[in-house]
């Protein structure tokens, strides 16, 4: 498709700490969500729905760190 990239309806936030966190396997990305750490500017029907989106790709990163000892 081309054309412009109009600009997104929800913004995610999350501090390196907690990312890392999520990577390293310290914290369960659903849990970083569910305690705040992970905050989103936006509209909320969006976010929820793209939740679980964010999770698989942090999760996926924790697997793939682990996977290849980083």
């Amino acid at each position: 498709m081309k054309g412009t990239i109009s600009l997104p309806d929800v913004t995610f936030r999350i501090h390196k700490a907690v990312a890392l966190d999520i990577i390293n396997g310290r914290v369960y990305s659903a849990v970083a969500h569910m305690n705040g750490d992970v905050d989103y500017i936006g509209y909320k029907d969006g976010a929820i729905r793209f939740i679980s989106i964010l999770e698989n790709v942090l999760d996926e990163i924790t697997d793939s760190a682990r996977r290849y000892g980083a």
